[in-house]
């Protein structure tokens, strides 16, 4: 297929150099003092950061394991009127493929009683677990594969009613000298308000396209994988934990908020509704990264300390209590 144009092509491919000439121009500003300036890699000259300022947003997608999901439900006990609990656990994505079956073993070992049996027995019959990994839709798309292939690869575990499912959250990206510029109006901010003189600048801080920081952090992988890993962990965090920005941009009450929400977590809380019918239903809120959850005192566990509470403030009340303190928990009754 032929293309007719007026314009001759001589004109056409020296516009296109001109525009290949002013990306190298602009390249070269960040690319030379990040990777060939001195020995080590300066990832502050990275050209972009994440906006502190901009909100989480969730990707629509969920994904979930299609093969290793379990069907298991809650053995509710005929007549049972003791409280239901359904556990809301958010979980930073990781590579490690034991933090599922870690928070499980834990909830399953020390909610309930002083031993492990006692606690398993307890679990089996009241106890439902609904864990939500998630991380920051990352620049490297292999990163990206390792989160699915984390959750799809989930090892079962036996002996507690879950589901497990993962999304991704997303934020804007800024240029450097915005981030700096905002970075100096808060520091000319802090001196005035400390009755120094001088003005406060205004910045307007424009969003940068996903694209264009994609293109740019893929130049320079290709340039250098070592010094775009480094950067990448700097601004994005690694498995341990987020970088300072994305601590600031991400929000867990949004994520609590979206597990309310979830079908994963009606599922249990309509078999409890249906199974227990005379039995008060709680959903709780719990981080992942808790070592322990029974008592040092007296070494029962936590849903024990609950159940207790729930019967003293009934007997006090004559009614049930809408929340209880240490964990997020909301009467569903």
């Amino acid at each position: 297929m032929s293309v007719i144009t007026s314009v001759p092509l001589r004109a056409i491919i020296e516009k296109k150099l001109d525009k290949h000439l002013q990306e190298k121009r602009v390249n070269n500003r960040w690319i030379y003092p990040l990777i060939y300036e001195s020995n080590t890699v300066n990832v502050e000259a990275f050209p972009f950061r994440p906006d502190e300022m901009s909100h989480t947003k969730f990707d629509k997608y969920i994904y979930t394991s299609t093969t290793k999901q379990p069907n298991t439900l809650p053995k509710v006990e005929p007549n049972s009127k003791t409280p239901k609990y359904t556990m809301l656990i958010p979980a930073k994505g990781s590579n490690n493929k034991e933090q599922v079956p870690n928070i499980l073993n834990l909830f399953k070992d020390q909610s309930y009683g002083t031993t492990a049996k006692e606690s398993r027995d307890w679990v089996k019959a009241n106890l439902a677990a609904v864990i939500a990994l998630n991380r920051p839709q990352s620049l490297e798309e292999t990163v990206n594969e390792e989160f699915k292939d984390q959750i799809e690869s989930t090892k079962k575990v036996d002996g507690i009613a879950y589901r497990v499912f993962g999304f991704f959250w997303t934020f804007d990206w800024i240029t450097k000298s915005d981030a700096d510029a905002r970075v100096d109006a808060k520091k000319a901010k802090a001196k005035k308000a400390k009755g120094k003189k001088g003005e406060v600048p205004k910045v307007i801080v424009q969003k940068v396209e996903d694209r264009k920081v994609k293109d740019t952090y893929l130049l320079l992988r290709y340039l250098n994988a070592d010094a775009a890993k480094e950067v990448r962990e700097r601004f994005e965090g690694n498995d341990d934990s987020l970088s300072d920005e994305l601590k600031q941009i991400m929000n867990i009450q949004k994520i609590r908020e979206r597990l309310l929400t979830e079908p994963h977590a009606q599922v249990f809380l309509d078999h409890f509704a249906k199974k227990a019918p005379n039995s008060p239903r709680y959903l709780c809120s719990q981080d992942a990264d808790v070592q322990s959850i029974s008592c040092q005192q007296d070494q029962k566990g936590l849903f024990e300390h609950y159940d207790g509470l729930i019967r003293l403030y009934l007997k006090r009340k004559k009614a049930l209590p809408s929340f209880l303190p240490l964990l997020v928990m909301r009467l569903l009754w």
